[in-house]
């Protein structure tokens, strides 16, 4: 039977390590590592490819910072990191703007306070934390207006059924809430659309009376308190 030696393994090795990031590289590779570790550009004290696991600090320290929301759902138990449910953004825009919409085309938004109602039975924390990120490519209508606009509050609830088209039709009974753009977000439903202006700050005690009882929302983030 062929064994291959140590001048062998070396090089082979080596030519895999050029070839492909060493991040790639599964730690059961060690039993075949001889020498030392190769080291990574940009790292002073590189974990070894055995044993203990790679150190991941370095690559922490150069990401963007996670939301607050985020943040929150991390010092949860494990089982509601990935929860399913539905949500409400209260987003404001600090100046009147026309915004185009992807193929609904441009829309003039009025300055004031925006509810946008939404679900994520995929996992709130992926959804929220998408909303959050300035980076990305425009999808969803409210991508378009988030170019422009911030949120300032998450409101949620843990639930396995869609209910964003509940959320939306008790945004649209609060007092002064019009629809600025017919179908925003309910391309796939029959609501005239899920995203209603206030010219004043919305509260969520408020929103929780016209949801009326079955349905608690919780509030998930308050990033800015204005």
């Amino acid at each position: 039977m062929l064994r291959l030696s140590e001048p062998l393994i070396d090089p082979l090795y080596r030519l895999y390590e050029n070839s492909f990031s060493t991040s790639l590289i599964p730690h059961s590779w060690g039993k075949f590592v001889l020498g030392d570790t190769p080291k990574t550009p940009g790292r002073e004290n590189p974990a070894p490819l055995f044993g203990q696991p790679e150190d991941r600090s370095w690559k922490d320290a150069t990401r963007p910072p996670k939301s607050p929301f985020i943040e929150r759902l991390l010092s949860e138990p494990r089982s509601r990191r990935n929860a399913r449910g539905s949500y409400v953004l209260l987003i404001y825009l600090d100046t009147g703007k026309r915004i185009e919409v992807g193929k609904l085309g441009a829309f003039d938004f009025p300055q004031g306070y925006y509810l946008y109602a939404g679900s994520a039975l995929g996992g709130l924390r992926g959804r929220i934390n998408r909303h959050f990120r300035k980076e990305k490519k425009l999808h969803w209508h409210i991508d378009y207006l988030l170019e422009q606009a911030r949120i300032i509050e998450v409101w949620a609830v843990l639930s396995e059924e869609r209910l964003e088209c509940h959320l939306a039709r008790a945004a649209r009974t609060l007092p002064g809430a019009t629809v600025p753009v017919s179908g925003f977000g309910s391309s796939d439903c029959r609501c005239p659309a899920h995203l209603v202006h206030l010219p004043d700050r919305p509260q969520l005690e408020d929103f929780q009376t016209a949801i009326g009882k079955g349905v608690t929302l919780e509030l998930l983030s308050n990033p800015d308190a204005r």
